[in-house]
């Protein structure tokens, strides 16, 4: 049975009367230990893609390949494609599969990290609330750095790039709707997801890396 991340997905929007431009000002004026403890935040897509992609309904399983779909024709170049390999719902349950990696708790929470979004939030001229998501930078380029050091035990150049929220500089500064969030999200893991595969197939003893080498480009 999958755990449930349910609560993950629960939106902590409290009343905010504070107009956008001044809620606005006072998150960018925030040192980074500020951000990291901002008390509202979202985890999107908290699950790994074998297990949501097993629990979730039809309307979200295709929701989460229309968001895939879309941000990589909006963040990427022209040529590239979304990686179609990600582990199975059995390597994230096995210890056994995971030897390679120096703590499983640690990058499944890495993950989780990553994928959380502070949500700012206030009201603009007319009354309206705005909520906007920001990426920590921070968590992004701390858990690059984690799976870089695990692409070395490869050996060679790694087929799969280090995830990246590649996002408009804009959407970085300006924060993103809760849309454009989960798309970026979503991209995030995806590629996430296929970076760990890869390093899992080629480090663990009990894996074969042959079968990965030649199933790469079409496994789903």
């Amino acid at each position: 049975m999958a755990p449930d991340y349910s609560r993950l997905w629960q939106r902590r929007r409290k009343p905010l009367n504070l107009p956008w431009d001044q809620a606005f000002r006072k998150y960018k004026t925030c040192s980074e230990r500020e951000i990291e403890d901002w008390p509202d935040a979202d985890v999107l897509y908290p699950l790994p893609i074998s297990t949501f992609l097993h629990v979730s309904s039809i309307e979200t399983r295709q929701e989460f390949k229309t968001n895939a779909f879309t941000a990589i024709n909006k963040w990427r170049s022209p040529t590239d494609t979304l990686a179609k390999v990600y582990p199975l719902e059995q390597d994230w349950r096995e210890g056994d599969s995971l030897q390679c990696l120096k703590d499983k708790e640690f990058i499944i929470s890495m993950t989780l990290e990553t994928l959380s979004f502070n949500m700012v939030q206030g009201l603009d001229e007319s009354g309206q609330q705005i909520v906007k998501y920001f990426i920590m930078e921070h968590r992004e380029k701390k858990y690059r750095n984690e799976l870089c050091e695990l692409q070395k035990e490869i050996g060679g150049s790694p087929f799969f790039q280090l995830p990246k929220f590649r996002v408009s500089q804009r959407l970085l500064t300006q924060g993103m709707t809760e849309l454009e969030a989960k798309q970026a999200a979503t991209l995030f893991r995806v590629e996430a997801e296929a970076c760990l595969l890869e390093i899992w197939s080629f480090t663990n003893p009990s894996r074969s890396a042959e079968v990965f080498r030649k199933n790469r480009h079409t496994i789903q």
